[in-house]
Parts: C-alpha cells; sequence; structure tokens
C-alpha cells in the first residue's frame, strides 16, 4: 500500500475524533469553541455552527476512512485508532484548558458581585426573574441615583 494511503487513515481518525464533540455538543443545543467562534479557536459558536462543523467532520473522516480503508493488515486499523487516540487526548487538554480559564473568570466575577452590594452604602438585591445584570434597588434613594430597575416589580 502507498505511504499516502496510510497518511489519510490517520488524518481519517483524526476527523473522525474531532467531530464527535462538536456534533453533539451542537445538536445538544450548547455553545462550543470552534473555529468559527470569535476569537477563531476560543469563543464559542451556536449550536448551528457546531452541528454543521462537526458533521463537516465526521463527513470527511468516513469518506477518507472509505476511500482508503485498511485492507488485509492491521497497521493500518492501528493508524486510526492512534489518530483518534491523538486527536481525542489533544482535544480533551485544549477543551480542559478553556473551561478552566472560564471557571476561574467565572470565580473571579462571582466574587466581585458578591462584594458589589456593599460598594456605595447601596443595599441592592438581584431578583431571580431578572437577568444576571439588571438589580432591583432596595433605597428610595438610590433609585433616584441609579434610575428606575427595567423591569418593573
Amino acid at each position: 500500500m502507498p505511504w499516502y494511503s496510510y497518511l489519510m487513515e490517520f488524518v481519517s481518525g483524526l476527523l473522525l475524533a474531532n467531530g464527535v464533540p462538536h456534533f453533539f455538543q451542537g445538536i445538544s443545543g450548547h455553545r462550543f469553541p470552534s473555529p468559527f467562534g470569535y476569537p477563531p479557536g476560543l469563543g464559542e459558536s451556536s449550536p448551528l455552527s457546531n452541528t454543521l462543523w462537526g458533521f463537516a467532520n465526521l463527513t470527511v473522516g468516513f469518506v477518507l476512512l472509505g476511500s482508503f480503508a485498511p485492507q488485509g493488515s492491521a497497521a493500518g486499523w492501528i493508524l486510526v485508532a492512534l489518530g483518534v487516540l491523538l486527536a481525542a487526548i489533544w482535544l480533551s487538554t485544549y477543551f480542559g484548558r478553556l473551561h478552566w480559564a472560564a471557571s476561574q473568570e467565572i470565580t473571579s466575577k462571582a466574587a466581585f458581585r458578591s462584594a458589589q452590594p456593599f460598594v456605595k452604602g447601596f443595599s441592592i438585591e438581584r431578583p431571580a426573574c431578572c437577568e444576571p445584570r439588571t438589580t432591583r434597588i432596595k433605597s428610595m434613594r438610590a433609585r433616584n441615583v441609579a434610575g428606575t430597575c427595567r423591569r418593573p416589580g
């Protein structure tokens, strides 16, 4: 078998492993980092773009695997499995770092928000009905200074 057949078997394993998380996050309705996010590779993309990106990876991976399917030797299947394994290891460490960095950012924002009601002596309450950025200010003096809450009640 020519050398490029082994290369295509390895690449098919990479594409198949890369397509799985994008496709399943997309069909689950979750945002997920992809090359189409901003900044590319770091920002999260919409579920639709992840579904399409994952499907494209799976399609190309299966087409390559079908065209250059290992025949008669175990070396070809080992290369496919090696491609899947290397892609899985790289993707798990990459996305693990992204999620860890995001959790650190959320934790620091939560610590800032928990200290925020005591700033300038105003007492603020965050109602469950409102988005995280809207607040309901309890004191009338603070309402006059900051303006009223956008949501009634």
